[in-house]
Formats: C-alpha cells, structure tokens, sequence
C-alpha cells in the first residue's frame, strides 16, 4: 500500500545564516529521522528528533500549500474517487481539511487531554464540502465598524477560509505586529 505524509521538519539553525561549508556538512533528514505521528496523540518529541510526519489515510494526497498559523498547521487533501482513480475525469472525489499542531502533530481539539490514540486521526480531519480539488487554506482578518461596535464585536476572530468553505480556525483575533528583516540581503 502506498500512502501519503505529510512532514514538518525541524531546523535548527533557523536564526542564523549558514556558511557553504556548514550548509554541505548538514546529514540529510530521511523519514527514518522522522517522528511518526499518525495513529497518536500527545506525542512528546525530543530535542534530537528532526520533526515529525502524519501518515494519511490511503488514497489521500496533499495539493496544496500548508498554511501555518498561531501554532496550528492547516492542509488540504484530496482522495479521488477509487471507480474514477485510473480515468482521464477530473476532479471526482473529497477533499479534507487537517488542522495539526505545528510542535507535535497532535490534532487541535479542546479535549486532549482525554482524546485517545484511536480516534486522533479522526480529529485532525474535516470533510469539506466542495468538489474538486480544493485550494490552499487562507486565514482572514475581518474588520469591525468602530463606529458602531461594542465590546467583543469590536474584534471579530479570525475566519478560515478553503476556497469559499469558511471554518472556525479556533483562535481570537489579536494581533501583534511582528517585523522581520534578514541579514546579508541588499
């Protein structure tokens, strides 16, 4: 059986620009290198793993981007339909939505503590609704009328988006304005 992953891969020297030299010495990272993570839940990784990787369900393949956000990865998955799989038809199939955490791969629920292993992979997924081959997850930022809001409606939480399928991507909407430059660029 062939089956898909999806990686997220560790880099420690993320903070630092590498010489040539050091950037050829790197040993190259190999799935075995790799903490599994599909099928688990709570999964601690140690200072030495490399990052982890999620096995998918057969039949599932990642088309588009990751998009990393507040300490959650988001993907999309298609599965084409197995009765089409082998024809020139396109687009027949289910797309799915995986919702992770970027340290371990656990899936992003409100009850972890108590989530078993079983049911885990179950919980990083959800189905969407549209056919084809859904787009890369996009995080919005709505705005609020500040003429007219009060209160909480003055900050209105994030909305993530798959194409026009709209989700709740479980986190408020507090900004915080972060400015990056990187040293040596001209």
């Amino acid at each position: 059986i062939n089956s898909d992953r999806f990686f997220s891969v560790r880099d420690p020297d993320v903070f630092r620009q590498l010489t040539q030299n050091e950037y050829d010495a790197y040993t190259t990272i190999t799935e075995a290198d790799l903490v599994e993570v599909s099928g688990a839940v709570r999964t601690q990784l140690s200072i030495t793993d490399k990052g982890w990787q999620f096995t998918l369900p057969y039949n599932q393949k990642v088309l588009s981007d990751s998009v990393t956000f507040n300490d959650s990865v988001f993907f999309v998955v298609f599965s084409p339909e197995i009765n089409v799989a082998n024809s020139c038809a396109a687009g027949a199939g289910t797309n799915f939505l995986y919702q992770v955490s970027v340290i371990n791969g656990d899936p992003v629920v409100n009850n972890l503590d108590i989530l078993a292993a079983a049911d885990a992979d179950g919980a990083r997924e959800n189905t969407l609704q549209q056919g084809g081959i859904a787009p890369s997850p996009t995080i919005l930022f709505p705005s609020a009328n500040l003429s007219t809001c009060t209160g909480a409606a003055c900050s209105p939480p994030p909305i993530g988006c798959v194409g026009v399928e709209c989700f709740n991507p479980g986190f408020d909407n507090n900004p915080v304005r972060t400015l990056w430059t990187q040293d040596g660029i001209q």
